[in-house]
């Protein structure tokens, strides 16, 4: 799956007369790289890391219109902006097949089940 950092258009750092945007956009990316070398060798994400690489996180309403629900997030990072992933990515066909299967199973289970269940209630 491939990544890409897209610059949001806030800044973190006030506008002066003699910043261009460049500048602001270097500035900022210094800043990213700064909080990353940081940050180098980790195990595992913890609040702290989260806290010091994530702005803010806005998770749209679900859409169901296709026949398969979706969902948008868009993820902000400090310093950098908006984090976009380019492309979308390909359903696994395994574990969909496993999937397929599990619900099946569990639907031929509860069906032998009801005769069971009728007779307990009756």
């Amino acid at each position: 799956m491939h990544y890409a950092l897209h610059y949001h258009s806030g800044s973190q750092r006030p506008n002066t007369r003699n910043d261009t945007q460049g500048d602001r956009d270097s500035f900022r990316a210094d800043k990213f790289i700064e909080l990353a070398r940081k940050y180098t060798d980790f195990t595992g994400l913890t609040a702290p890391i989260l806290h010091a690489f994530v702005e803010k996180v806005i998770v749209h309403e679900a859409d169901k219109s296709s026949g398969k629900r979706e969902q948008q997030v868009d993820i902000y990072l400090n310093f950098i902006g908006q984090f976009a992933v380019q492309g979308e990515a390909e359903p696994d066909a395994d574990a969909e097949e496993k999937r397929s299967m599990w619900r099946e199973y569990k639907r031929n289970q509860r069906a032998r089940n009801e005769p069971a269940e009728k007779e307990k209630i009756a």
